[in-house]
């Protein structure tokens, strides 16, 4: 698995396709990725001004983008393969610009059809603990608990039959410094990595 990754003053280290590399506060180096893979597990991340997910594009057609409103916090997510739009969610904010609920629909004859829904739960630290997957019916079908350790990683998620225990490698997570990439982790459709939660320090 091949990394390229960018800094304030440099370029990306490779320029496949059209990637555009976020802007980071003078005098800090701050690296994220902007290439993760090669062949078609190959994904290439776009990001917007404030640090966040605008774009990520995989090697086998198909891409997700999240929009964002005026002050940064995310909007939606819509899901692609080849040009085309598959699926979407819709966040609901509250009133600390948290997302609370994600709304999924599938595209189907040229309309979205509502597939249901997701709430998010978080503790006293604004840490999302846990996700509860609803289906139209409003009857829970799964169900997701997160575990934290004093520092703030992830350590551990719990949901349906599996339990996953994180570890971590020079203590951040590989995009520690993108906002709301943790919204990809929760999404059972294309999520960013299959284990993404391991790569995110919230």
């Amino acid at each position: 698995m091949g990394f390229t990754g960018c800094k304030k003053g440099d370029g990306a280290v490779e320029t496949p396709g059209k990637i555009i590399p976020p802007v980071v506060e003078a005098g800090v180096k701050v690296l994220i990725p902007v290439q993760v893979g090669a062949g078609k597990s190959k994904m290439v991340i776009s990001y917007t001004d404030g640090l966040a997910f605008s774009k990520v594009e995989y090697g086998d057609g198909g891409s997700i983008v999240i929009e964002y409103n005026e002050t940064g916090k995310p909007l939606g997510l819509q899901r692609f393969k080849d040009d085309k739009l598959v699926s979407a969610t819709d966040y609901v904010l509250d009133d600390k610009g948290r997302v609370i609920r994600g709304e999924m629909a599938v595209m189907k004859a040229n309309r979205y059809v509502l597939m249901g829904h997701y709430d998010l739960r978080y503790n006293d630290i604004n840490q999302m603990i846990g996700v509860d997957y609803v289906d139209l019916n409003d009857r829970q079908v799964d169900k997701q608990d997160k575990r934290y350790d004093a520092g703030g990683n992830l350590i551990g998620e719990k949901g349906g039959t599996a339990d996953f225990i994180y570890g971590y490698d020079l203590k951040n997570g590989l995009f520690k410094y993108v906002n709301y990439a943790w919204l990809l982790t929760i999404e059972k459709d294309n999520s960013l990595f299959l284990s993404a939660a391991l790569l995110i320090r919230n």
